[in-house]
């Protein structure tokens, strides 16, 4: 999607989406999410060991750019792979305040190459196995400096039952459209999906579209960065837009 259009997008989701703190929502459940989850910047103890860690990543890539022979397709990743980590740290930590809340047992991450993200997921608790599925960026150096021992990588969803599902940007779009056909083989009834970059990537705008209009989930969030996705039983059906700072 052109910066252009997106950006017209986003000035007019910020003309319709509803303000801060649960006005006009009326599901005891959502506004719990809203006001008691989404709006608090909670803080938790992995916070502060995830941040060191997240500034070594940055540095052991800096050091990569100086010290390896790269080629320009590899230095040009390792930048993009800067950038985000610099940048998604806001939004890292709302999504691991999100799975605090769900009180996920069986995580999936897909995406592909740091995917600093996924280190939250498996963070939350360590006796959960965060299952995957994406190509990795130097994941053997990478796993050195975060030390997770609960994560795992799959190359297909075969076997997965996940309730709490996170898409990335940087990802396959043939992991999404098999997700996106597929995923109530792959997700729990009471399950939350979350995905970024639906209003930028149109692959990602598309599997919103998909998974929103389908009964299976109960509520949908567009937070405009991400999407929410909530599978409960014993819902009616609901949307919202709301504003929301990362």
């Amino acid at each position: 999607m052109s910066n252009i259009r997106y950006h017209l997008k986003k000035r007019l989701y910020q003309l319709k989406a509803y303000r801060r703190k649960g006005f006009g929502i009326h599901s005891p459940f959502v506004f719990h999410l809203v006001t008691n989850v989404i709006e608090p910047k909670l803080q938790f103890y992995a916070f502060s060991d995830l941040r060191k860690k997240r500034f070594l990543l940055i540095d052991f890539l800096k050091h990569r750019l100086k010290r390896d022979k790269l080629s320009a397709e590899e230095k040009k990743l390792t930048r993009f792979e800067i950038r985000n980590l610099k940048s998604s740290e806001k939004m890292d930590r709302f999504i691991f305040r999100l799975m605090h809340s769900k009180k996920s047992k069986s995580p999936l991450y897909i995406g592909d190459g740091i995917a600093y993200t996924s280190f939250y997921l498996c963070a939350y608790d360590s006796r959960n196995t965060v299952v995957r599925i994406g190509d990795a960026f130097r994941m053997k150096e990478i796993s050195d400096i975060i030390s997770v021992s609960n994560i795992r990588f799959n190359k297909l969803y075969h076997g997965i039952s996940s309730d709490f599902v996170v898409i990335s940007g940087q990802v396959s779009f043939q992991h999404v459209d098999d997700f996106k056909q597929n995923f109530t083989k792959y997700l729990t009834k009471d399950s939350y999906v979350v995905i970024k970059d639906i209003h930028k990537i149109p692959q990602l705008n598309s599997c919103w579209e998909r998974l929103k209009a389908d009964p299976f989930f109960s509520v949908s969030l567009d937070l405009f960065y991400l999407g929410i996705l909530i599978a409960r039983d014993g819902m009616s059906r609901q949307h919202f837009v709301r504003k929301y700072r990362f």
